[in-house]
């Protein structure tokens, strides 16, 4: 991945050269580390902005509540507002 959606660093039993976000550690012959930083690093105003947005079953209820809101009725004939014609 590539851009803002880069992992800060791989970490497994390999490194690559010229690639200065990997890491090989003897430990990690049966896994890749994938890490990534916080979406707003160690800005707390902003973390615990994001960390009150609705939870995953929230958005669920919500959008369930949203559903069941009726579509309202319009109208399909066209009124002349100057009232002529």
């Amino acid at each position: 991945m590539q851009g803002d959606l880069a992992p800060n660093q791989l970490i497994s039993l390999m490194s690559y050269p010229g690639q200065p976000t990997t890491l090989a550690l003897p430990d990690h012959s049966d896994r890749i580390q994938v890490v990534y930083t916080p979406l707003y690093g160690q800005n707390k105003k902003l973390s615990a902005a994001v960390n009150s947005a609705l939870k995953p079953q929230q958005w669920i209820n919500l959008i369930d509540t949203i559903s069941q809101i009726p579509e309202p009725k319009i109208p399909t004939a066209t009124v002349n507002p100057s009232g002529a014609g």
